[in-house]
C-alpha cells in the first residue's frame, strides 16, 4: 500500500485468477458486478475497525467512521443540502468563483501562458466546498495558493506517514473546529448555505441532531471529499482530452457552438451537452475518483456475494480500478473513449450493462451525498474552462501516463502544466 500501487497490481492479480481474488488470508476482493449489490446494499455490511477509526483524541464519528445507526442519522441531516433543489440554490456561488478562476488565469497566462492546472483546479473546488460547507472562502483562487493545512490534509490523506501526519491532523482538526464554532455563531447568513440545514434539523429535532463534534468531523469530510475528488476527475478530463486532441476538438466546438454568450452556461443548459457528459463519465470510468477498494466486514453468519458464500468476518470490497478496466465491461478500457456512451445519433445512451458496473460513487446507502453538487461542478468549471480558452500540453512539457501516478486512497496527482490562450 505505502508503495502507491496496490490497485494496480490487484488489477493484474484479476487479470490472472478472474473475478474473486484472495489479497489478504481473510480479505476478499470482487470485479463481479454483482458484488455491489451484495456488499454495498445491506446495511449489515460495515467498514472494518481497522478501516474505521478516528483520528486520536477525537471521540465524534463522521459519514466514514460512523455505524450504521448513526451514519443513517447523519446522512438524513445532511440529504437537504445536496438535494437538486438546494444544488440550484447553491449554483450563484459556484458561479461566483468560476468567474474568479477565469479572471486569475486570465492574470497569470498574461504573464506566463503555462499553467499547473492541477493547482487552479484545487484552489477553485476547494473554496466552492469551504464557502458552501462552513460560510467563508479560503481565498485559494484570490491569493494562488490553498490555506496552510490544505497540503498537510492532503500528505494525511495521501501519504499515510504517521510521524507527521499526527501533528499535521491536529492543526487540520483544530482549524476546522475554529471554522465550525464561527459559522455557528452566525444566525443571519445572507444564504443558505450547507451548514444552514444542519442548523435547521438541530433546532427542529434536537433528539436526531448532531453533535458538536459530529459537525466538525462531517463538515471536514465533506470539506475534502467534495475538493480532491472533483479536482480528481477534473484534472482527468483535461489530461485525457490533451492526449485525445480530436476529443478536445469535438467537445470544444459542443460548448462554442451551443452557447454565443458565456452566461447561458448554467447548470441547466450543460446538462443537455451529451459530449460533454460523455467525457465525463469516460474521465469517471477511467479515472475513478476513489480508485482503492471500499472494504467491509461479512457479517456473523456469513452471506453469498456474486453466488458464492463468504463466512462472518471476512473483509470483502469491489475493486473499482480492476473493475471499470476490465475489457469484459468496457472495451479497449484503457482508451479514452467518450463516444461509448453516445448512441449512433450523438446522444447519451442507457447502457445495462455500464449501469449494473459502472458506480464512480459508491453504491447503496454510503454512496456519495453530493453527486448533484458534484456533477454541476464539473460541467459547469469543464465547459466554462473550455469556452475561455485553447488549452494545450506546454511547449517543451509532456504528458505522462496517468498510471505512473501513486494512489493512496485518493491520487496523488502530478502537476497539469497546459498553456493556455484566450478564445479570440
Amino acid at each position: 500500500m505505502l508503495s502507491g500501487r496496490l490497485p494496480y497490481r490487484i488489477k493484474s492479480l484479476h487479470d490472472e485468477y478472474g473475478a474473486v481474488l484472495r489479497v489478504a488470508p481473510d480479505e476478499l476482493s470482487f470485479t463481479d458486478p454483482q458484488a455491489w449489490k451484495d456488499i454495498y446494499l445491506p446495511k449489515q455490511f460495515l467498514r472494518p475497525k481497522i478501516w474505521s477509526s478516528r483520528p486520536p483524541g477525537v471521540e465524534a464519528h463522521n459519514f466514514i467512521t460512523a455505524n450504521a445507526s448513526d451514519h443513517a442519522r447523519f446522512r438524513k441531516v445532511f440529504q437537504p443540502a445536496f438535494s437538486d433543489r438546494a444544488t440550484k440554490t447553491h449554483e450563484p456561488t459556484v458561479k461566483q468563483y468560476i468567474d474568479l478562476l477565469i479572471s486569475r488565469l486570465d492574470e497569470a497566462i498574461a504573464e506566463d501562458r503555462t499553467v499547473d492546472l492541477v493547482q487552479w483546479l484545487n484552489f477553485t473546488t476547494f473554496d466552492i466546498i469551504g464557502d458552501l460547507g462552513w460560510g467563508s472562502s479560503f481565498n485559494s483562487v484570490l491569493i494562488a495558493n490553498s490555506i496552510k493545512y490544505y497540503p498537510l490534509l492532503h500528505t494525511i490523506l495521501t501519504k499515510l506517514t504517521p510521524a507527521s501526519a499526527l501533528r499535521d491532523l491536529r492543526q487540520a482538526l483544530e482549524t476546522g473546529h475554529l471554522k465550525v464554532q464561527d459559522r455557528l455563531k452566525q444566525d443571519d447568513v445572507h444564504r443558505r448555505d450547507i451548514m444552514s440545514h444542519v442548523i435547521d434539523h438541530n433546532r427542529s429535532s434536537p433528539e436526531t441532531g448532531l453533535s458538536t463534534g459530529e459537525i466538525e468531523m462531517n463538515s471536514m469530510a465533506v470539506i475534502v471529499a467534495g475538493s480532491e475528488t472533483l479536482t480528481t476527475t477534473l484534472t482527468a478530463a483535461i489530461h485525457f482530452l490533451l492526449e485525445n486532441p480530436k476529443c478536445l476538438e469535438i467537445l470544444q466546438r459542443e460548448i462554442r457552438t451551443t452557447f454565443t454568450t458565456e452566461d447561458q452556461i448554467t447548470n441547466d443548459s450543460t446538462t443537455s451537452l451529451p459530449y460533454l457528459t460523455a467525457v465525463l463519465n469516460e474521465s469517471l470510468q477511467i479515472s475513478p475518483p476513489l480508485p482503492d477498494s471500499l472494504r467491509r466486514e461479512v457479517p456473523p453468519g456469513g452471506a453469498t456475494i456474486a453466488g458464492r458464500f463468504i463466512p462472518g468476518g471476512t473483509t470483502v470490497s469491489v475493486a473499482c480500478w480492476s473493475l471499470f478496466h476490465s475489457s469484459e465491461h468496457f472495451p479497449s478500457a484503457d482508451e479514452f473513449i467518450p463516444e461509448r456512451w453516445l448512441d449512433d445519433s450523438g446522444n447519451i445512451k442507457i447502457q445495462t450493462d455500464a449501469k449494473n458496473v459502472f458506480h464512480p460513487f459508491s453504491f447503496g446507502p454510503h454512496n456519495c451525498i453530493g453527486q448533484p453538487l458534484a456533477w454541476m461542478e464539473m460541467r459547469l468549471i469543464l465547459s466554462r474552462l473550455l469556452w475561455n480558452f485553447d488549452i494545450r500540453v506546454a511547449e517543451g512539457r509532456k504528458l505522462r501516463d496517468w498510471t505512473e501516478q501513486k494512489i493512496f486512497w485518493t491520487w496523488d496527482k502530478d502537476p497539469l502544466e497546459a498553456e493556455l490562450v484566450k478564445k479570440g
